[in-house]
């Protein structure tokens, strides 16, 4: 079940935020000081995902929610986030 927490930011130097996460999620996903993490940004979310590649979790999206001219971005946004699989459905199957 997601869990939520709220956090504020801090301003760093004028140029960059800071955002500290929660100890205990940060140790449940084996991270730590050093670890690396991706941000993606969609509009109106915000995600920090643990830099993991290849052999995590599978995904499955249909064609029409993410166009035919999307497919490349889609299948080099879902490795870069770790999936080890993605499947594409389409109405013709």
């Amino acid at each position: 079940m997601p869990r939520l927490e709220k956090r504020h930011l801090q301003q760093l130097r004028g140029s960059s935020y800071v955002l500290t996460l929660p100890k205990e999620w940060v140790e449940e996903l084996g991270l730590g000081k050093g670890s690396s993490v991706l941000l993606l940004s969609d509009p109106g979310m915000f995600y920090v995902v643990p830099d993991g590649r290849g052999g995590g979790f599978s995904v499955e999206v249909e064609l029409s929610e993410i166009g035919e001219d999307k497919v490349d971005e889609a299948v080099k946004l879902f490795y870069t986030l770790g999936a080890g699989s993605m499947r594409i459905k389409s109405e013709m199957g």
